[in-house]
């Protein structure tokens, strides 16, 4: 069972500096759980380790040397609009045993991309995450969207998707970068269908004659639990786009790793809302592209699926 701190000496009446024991307390004994080295981020004490997790940026105050696991997801990237691809998934990278030296380190937490709000535009980058000096994980990048001059995806921790755009080229997915994430998948014209957005653990998929592409799969760190979606799974790609799909089981799946389902001319089945499927926040997932509109033939979707926002969680031996 998992146990917070709020600071750096805990909250369980144990004097200054304690590292844990049993104290007397009248006729009662108090188990005094260890003190953490740090402080800074949510922190919670799971099975020997101590985990700081940070849902926003912040500072890492360590007051002893350490040696740390260290996950950094950055922001993942909006989805499309109008045959909108998914939006990438935010670079991943795990820092298996890094020596960290007592002092004060920066935490920045990229946030998720914004959904494309028409198909003029196409989604947004995520946002970088980095811990200290540490190599920075990438933004995600934005989903693709119909018109020509916005219909290249973008380039990132895992690339956007691509989209069937206005001069009926099908476009292909962003990049992904090397050690951080994958490439997005390829949209198609003659169906009108976009790629998914790539993941931190495999390629978007590309859009098929009768679906739009799913979004890549993302990683699996169960000692990270009991954050990611499911929990320990982080950097999924969001879904892309189709067209004239009615039935929501039909709809483009998201990638493992909290990214947004791609979403066709009918949303209101899969979600209720006007606007695209988001991604889980904290998880760096990619957001789900959009078709035209949310009811059938009815009113144009306000805008695609936002890209979740980064962590930085930092883990260490008890």
């Amino acid at each position: 069972m998992a146990r917070a701190h709020q600071e750096a000496g805990g909250r369980y009446g144990a004097p200054s500096g304690t590292r844990g024991g049993v104290w007397q307390l009248g006729s009662a004994q108090l188990i005094v759980a260890p003190a953490p080295q740090a402080s800074g981020g949510i922190i919670l004490e799971q099975s020997g380790f101590f985990t700081h997790a940070f849902l926003s940026s912040g500072t890492f105050v360590l007051s002893t040397p350490i040696t740390a696991e260290i996950l950094v997801v950055a922001g993942g990237g909006g989805g499309g609009y109008q045959v909108g691809g998914g939006g990438g998934a935010g670079g991943v990278l795990r820092f298996a045993s890094q020596s960290l030296a007592a002092g004060t380190y920066a935490v920045t937490v990229g946030n998720g991309g914004a959904g494309a709000a028409s198909n003029l535009v196409k989604g947004s980058a995520g946002g970088n995450s980095q811990f200290g000096s540490l190599t920075a994980a990438i933004g995600g990048g934005g989903g693709a969207s119909y018109t020509a001059n916005v219909s290249t995806p973008d380039a990132g921790g895992s690339g956007g998707g691509g989209t069937g755009n206005s001069s009926m080229q099908n476009i292909a997915g962003g990049a992904g970068t090397a050690g951080q994430g994958n490439n997005g998948g390829t949209g198609l014209a003659t169906n009108w269908a976009g790629g998914g957005g790539g993941g931190a653990g495999g390629a978007g998929g590309n859009a098929t004659a009768s679906t739009g592409g799913n979004g890549g799969v993302g990683l699996q760190f169960s000692q990270f639990a009991p954050y990611g979606f499911p929990q320990g799974w982080f950097g999924g790609g969001g879904g892309g786009s189709m067209n004239q799909q009615m039935d929501g089981n039909s709809f483009s799946l998201p990638g493992l790793g909290g990214g947004g389902r791609g979403l066709a001319d009918n949303g209101l089945l899969v979600t209720g809302r006007t606007y695209g499927d988001d991604a889980v926040p904290n998880t760096g997932g990619g957001g789900g592209g959009v078709r035209d509109s949310y009811a059938g033939a009815g009113p144009a979707y306000t805008r695609a699926g936002n890209g979740g926002s980064g962590i930085v969680i930092v883990r260490y031996a008890i």
